[in-house]
């Protein structure tokens, strides 16, 4: 759900969703234990996907695998949105190298998933965070045929990949 992959519950009968976790923060496992705890795989822009444990509806980390994290400085990322050439909003990150100092230039690169189905997400990357660490600003737009805005927005490349899709890219 545009940058973001939550764990939700749904009610079968009326179909209601409830998200279990917040935005920001990427969850690509689960599993669901005694007295209903849920553990996870997840991530943030600033935290490898650690395990993590969800007990009355509060997230809590439960492995440390990535101490280094700890002892470097680590990019800062923001959601954008820009307008495409055609007005589509277009979502996605923006990283900025650690010392990063407004109005300044900096080398830029923009760093495309792929897919088409797919979407940059708030979750760590450790070449964004490299490529920052060597100041420059990365830019991970989630441009048309991303997931993440619904089927109509990823459908919308379909037998025309390149058209669409660049203009959104080149409008960021």
């Amino acid at each position: 759900d545009n940058l973001n992959q939550y764990l939700v519950r749904q009610e079968v009968r009326s179909g209601k969703i409830q998200r279990l976790t917040k935005a920001g923060r990427v969850v690509s496992h689960f599993d669901v234990g005694i007295d209903n705890k849920i553990v996870l795989l997840s991530s943030t822009t600033n935290e490898p996907y650690e395990l993590g444990v969800l007990e009355k509806g509060a997230y809590r980390n439960l492995s440390k695998h990535n101490p280094w994290v700890d002892n470097i400085a680590l990019a800062s990322t923001e959601a954008i949105e820009f307008p495409s050439k055609d007005g589509t909003i277009v979502h996605g990150l923006l990283i900025k190298p650690h010392n990063y100092k407004a109005g300044e230039r900096y080398p830029t690169i923009m760093r495309l998933h792929g897919g088409p189905v797919s979407q940059s997400a708030s979750d760590f990357h450790f070449d964004w965070q490299l490529y920052a660490a060597n100041g420059y600003v990365v830019v991970a737009p989630n441009f048309r045929g991303s997931s993440g805005k619904g089927l109509e927005f990823q459908k919308s490349t379909i037998s025309d990949w390149g058209n669409l899709d660049r203009d959104d890219a080149i409008s960021t």
